[in-house]
């Protein structure tokens, strides 16, 4: 203890919690002091309650450390006097090199060269994982036969228009990524990221020797962090291999056979399409030493290709562990949207790693040009990283179309350009805004008939006698959803569940079905975060799922943490 500290009791820091200050945020705050500075505080003990406190409020948002310089950014509350940040040794680590190894004892805090402070578990887990992606790109280039690369490539990506082919992003998304032990492919809703990822695939499987293709026993992994994004992605993987079977009709028949293992409903398909908990095998029970799940660096997946989608969603913890599970001799391939979903818990992983630069080697560049049969120039333009290609053209959707310029507006934060093309603009097919009224909570009879007619099909199916198949009900859920803005309110997910029951069988009615959305993951059901379902109150109680692995069957009374899902 330093001569000119003050000493303060621990009791007495929950009476100097800073004005503006969450008090649970406070009582961590204090909770490390008194476990690191014993019965007495010093100013150093302030100073650690405060920024811990602060650190945790930013944790709560998803964000894993906080910069220095503007601590409260992101933090939806008046800012706080905060003391300096002194330099504790017992509980502060200072790093000078962000890529050393991690700190695994000592204090809770580590503040970073680059001016940012993070909880030590969180620092490790980024340490780790920057690492053994690091690892991955210094791996060498798979061998393949470059012969069947390039007759792969000109069969799905024709030279008939090569600007055109490059500008859109898949044939560099296939040419570049196929012979890598990690690749990144990112894009927005629409530019064709699982198309993209078919045709990878097939390509590095055409050509990839017999012998180390995909075998029931070490198949391909398809993981997604929740049940509903792996669902997604089995059905645009689907999708995808069928498109792909018309453009190579007529093709070698081996490529169409390596199609068929591509294929989730096929019976030759070597895909496991699953969620990341589930592919790692959460232990139900854990000794002293060992982590949540059985696959582990010590214990790694047994996979011939892994990869994880919606990688966006995945937090820092989850990634981390996923990484270190699958052998380095394994290709890893991430899709998702950086500007689209957050991640489930804390840590912005894909954002974290797309803003990290890998140029392109001159060498590689001509390499890949000439694999696609475009030039090295087109490759400087479209490709310039070496394990990441950006989709960038939609095919959903033209950005000169009203739902097209909504999204550009959202992407460049313009709230203002966003409601005036809601409000000024001609509504269409795909988009129509439709104003609450400026005093009351009436809500407009608009909303309502465009909410029972999404559901109109599930509606009348439950009418029927003998009450028709469980699966086309399933169906018919599944063509409508009603997404909020908002969890709690009268325009919030809450609101929006009780009122959708009562307008489809009215006020007085029971509902003939229960529309449930899990939200916890639960390996003895098999049932996921993300995975929605019907319930049948009226006969056994029994649900049946929308999973990574199609429908599935599950008693109600053993039914893991869930809420109502008309609306989410």
């Amino acid at each position: 203890m330093m001569a000119t500290d003050t000493v303060v009791a621990v009791e007495d820091l929950a009476q100097r919690c800073p004005a503006g200050c969450p008090r649970a945020a406070w009582a961590l705050g204090t909770g490390l002091a008194r476990a690191w500075h014993g019965p007495l505080a010093t100013d150093a003990g302030y100073g650690l309650a405060c920024w811990a406190a602060l650190l945790y409020l930013q944790l709560q948002q998803g964000r894993v450390a906080l910069a220095l310089d503007d601590p409260f950014h992101g933090l939806e509350l008046n800012p706080f006097e905060l003391p300096p940040l002194p330099p504790a040794p017992d509980w502060l680590h200072v790093i000078t090199d962000d890529t050393a190894t991690p700190v695994t004892a000592g204090g809770p805090l580590v503040r970073r060269s680059d001016n940012t402070l993070w909880w030590a578990r969180y620092h490790a887990f980024d340490v780790r994982l920057r690492h053994r992606i690091e690892q991955r790109r210094q791996q060498p280039m798979i061998n393949l036969c470059p012969d069947t690369v390039r007759s792969v490539l000109y069969r799905l990506f024709p030279p008939d228009d090569p600007a055109a082919t490059a500008a859109h992003g898949q044939l560099w998304a296939t040419a570049a990524l196929v012979d890598q032990a990690f690749g990144l492919i990112t894009g927005g809703p629409g530019t064709g990221k699982t198309t993209s990822l078919a045709a990878l695939l097939l390509t590095y499987l055409a050509a990839l020797p017999a012998a180390q293709r995909p075998t029931p026993a070490t198949p391909i992994l398809l993981l997604a962090p929740t049940g509903k994004a792996a669902q997604r992605l089995r059905e645009g993987l689907r999708r995808a291999v069928s498109r792909l079977r018309t453009t190579l009709a007529g093709a070698a028949t081996e490529w169409m056979e390596l199609l068929n293992g591509l294929d989730p409903d096929h019976p030759a398909c070597r895909v496991h399409n699953q969620t990341i908990h589930k592919a790692l095998r959460p232990r139900r029970y854990r000794r002293p030493g060992e982590g949540p799940f059985h696959h582990d660096e010590h214990n790694p997946v047994t996979a011939a290709y892994v990869i994880v989608d919606e990688v966006s969603m995945v937090d820092l913890a989850l990634m981390n562990r996923l990484v270190a599970a699958v052998p380095l001799h394994v290709p890893l391939c991430w899709l998702g949207d950086a500007e689209q979903l957050e991640s489930v818990e804390a840590g912005s992983v894909l954002s974290d790693i797309v803003q990290v630069d890998h140029p392109v080697s001159a060498q590689r560049r001509q390499q890949v040009a000439q694999r696609s049969g475009l030039s090295a120039d087109q490759a400087r333009e479209h490709w310039p990283r070496v394990d990441h290609v950006h989709l960038t053209y939609n095919y959903r959707f033209r950005l000169d179309t009203q739902i097209g310029a909504l999204a550009q507006a959202v992407q460049q934060s313009d709230a203002d350009r966003f409601m005036n093309i809601l409000q000024q603009e001609p509504g269409t097919d795909d988009v129509e805004w439709i104003p609450l009224p400026e005093t009351g909570r009436r809500l407009p009879a608009r909303a309502r008939s465009a909410i029972c007619a999404g559901y109109e099909e599930l509606r009348r199916l439950t009418q029927q006698q003998p009450r028709p198949d469980a699966d086309e009900q399933l169906r018919a859920f599944d063509q409508f959803r009603v997404l909020c803005a908002t969890r709690q309110g009268g325009d919030g997910v809450a609101a929006w569940n009780r009122r959708i029951p009562q307008w489809l069988w009215g006020e007085a009615a029971t509902a003939p079905v229960q529309a449930v959305l899990i939200t916890a993951n639960d390996n003895v059901s098999g049932l996921y975060n993300g995975d929605t379902g019907l319930i049948w109150p009226s006969t056994d109680d029994t649900l049946l799922f929308h999973t990574a692995g199609g429908p599935a069957h599950w008693p109600a009374a053993l039914l893991p943490e869930h809420e109502d899902g008309w609306a989410m």
